[in-house]
């Protein structure tokens, strides 16, 4: 019949698929979604935070300056 699928509040359900050709696709963040087996693509997607911290040694501006730090 189908399957009950859950994620916590830091991960989303993707549900592609489904019934009579759905080309929609359903976002579930931190919950819980039905889908039928066989006709349904369930995947899961983290979102946890990642942390960038960019850096900048040598560019020229739009003034053709150089910026060094």
């Amino acid at each position: 019949m189908g399957n009950c699928h859950v994620v916590g509040p830091e991960q989303a359900l993707v549900l592609s698929g489904g019934c009579c050709g759905a080309q929609k696709k359903r976002y579930i963040t931190g919950g819980w979604a039905f889908a039928c087996c066989c006709v349904t693509e369930v995947q899961t997607l983290e979102l946890g935070l990642m942390t960038i911290k960019p850096t900048v040694t040598d560019c020229e501006t739009a003034k053709g300056q150089f910026n060094f730090k």
